[in-house]
């Protein structure tokens, strides 16, 4: 399967286009998923609060928005995420990570909700938090090997 993976950075940014694909990538497979179009787009806090706003009706800033624009076809994903890297870094003081992490931790949390976990309730955002570890644990270490 070939997934297709376009990655947009609205400002300077320091991460590696190809580490962001391969944990992308790995994801994929390990939940047996093709991405047959992911947008990855990376932008200001200005942007984030616009789509927020023109697509969910929330006037405020977030970390990241995910949109799954697939039909019901269950391994053929179209989806598009939206990942604020200043806030992201703000995350990432929180809660005691490097920027890096918190971009893929970010990245996992996505997918995941593009392939089908939610964090509505206590314990979803309980699977969905232990489903992002395992993702950094298993994808991020190994993508990021110097």
């Amino acid at each position: 399967m070939r997934s297709n993976i376009n990655i947009f950075f609205e400002e300077k940014f320091s991460l590696n286009k190809i580490n962001i694909k391969n944990f992308v990538k790995k994801l994929a497979k390990h939940y047996k998923k093709n991405f047959f179009n992911l947008e990855l787009n990376f932008v200001s806090i200005e942007t984030i609060i616009k789509v927020n706003i023109d697509y969910l009706n929330h006037n405020y800033e977030t970390d990241i928005i995910t949109f799954n624009y697939s039909d019901n076809n269950d391994n053929e994903i179209n989806a598009e995420i939206f990942i604020c890297p200043e806030i992201a870094k703000q995350n990432a003081l929180k809660y005691r990570a490097t920027f890096e992490e918190e971009i893929f931790r970010l990245l996992a949390h996505g997918i995941l909700h593009i392939i089908g976990f939610k964090d509505e309730t206590k314990s979803q955002k309980m699977i969905m938090r232990k489903k992002e570890n395992e993702a950094l644990s298993l994808f991020y270490l190994e993508t990021n090997k110097k």
